[in-house]
């Protein structure tokens, strides 16, 4: 017996486009645009591929930064501290080391961020937008 996706796979570009449209509508009135499934089902598999590695590999630091932060929050603040200054641990002077340690210092007072505002207000912004308006 047949089913829809036999039927699917042999449809053009454009009729996939337009099918996932309305099967996407059919769940709670969900409204995305025909021409957002057709970019998708017409993009370069490299590309497709591209974004999966990446990915993946956000995923590995991530959860490489994570058990890090685990251990021991405070040297892994200090570390990124280091490293977004370029200042290398093992030739640190001892004003920056009292620096780094004042710093942590204010960060768990709630005084100071770890991530620049602007990257957070960047980050939402660029999220709640709606690109296929």
């Amino acid at each position: 017996m047949r089913n829809y996706y036999d039927e699917f796979k042999s449809l053009t570009t454009d009729k996939m486009a337009q099918s996932i449209e309305n099967m996407t509508f059919a769940y709670n009135q969900t409204r995305v645009p025909k021409k957002h499934y057709k970019k998708l089902l017409t993009k370069p598999i490299e590309e497709l591929i591209s974004d999966s590695v990446s990915i993946n590999l956000i995923n590995t630091y991530f959860q490489t930064l994570q058990t890090l932060q685990k251990e021991n929050k405070k040297w892994f603040v200090q570390a990124l501290i280091c490293l977004e200054l370029g200042i290398k641990p093992n030739s640190i002077k001892g004003h920056e080391h009292q620096a780094l340690e004042l710093t942590y210092e204010h960060m768990i007072d709630g005084k100071l961020s770890l991530i620049n505002p602007q990257i957070l207000a960047t980050f939402k912004e660029t999220n709640e937008t709606d690109i296929y308006k």
